[in-house]
């Protein structure tokens, strides 16, 4: 799940910028937060918040993950709602 969220927000520059015409490796922060969140220690959700969708067709050696959601048991508003 960690490489999931990681190659997902690969593109979301959080350190220094990437030359233009190059492809971000794996974000390791993210993927660190990802794994933090899921320990089951967390103040916002546990292990059991959080979703996966895989592909049947994925091909050997192809990571199997497409998507993921997570529930977190924080307040939030949009506009006065």
């Amino acid at each position: 799940m960690g490489a999931l969220l990681a190659g997902v927000f690969r593109w979301e520059s959080m350190g220094p910028p990437v030359p233009k015409g190059t492809v971000p490796g794996l974000d390791e922060l993210v993927r660190a937060s990802g794994r933090r969140l899921l320990r089951g220690n967390s103040a916002v959700m546990t292990e059991y918040d959080y979703t996966l969708v895989g592909s049947t067709r994925a091909q050997p050696g192809e990571c199997p993950l497409v998507a993921c959601a997570s529930l977190h048991a924080v307040p939030g508003y949009y506009g006065s709602v």
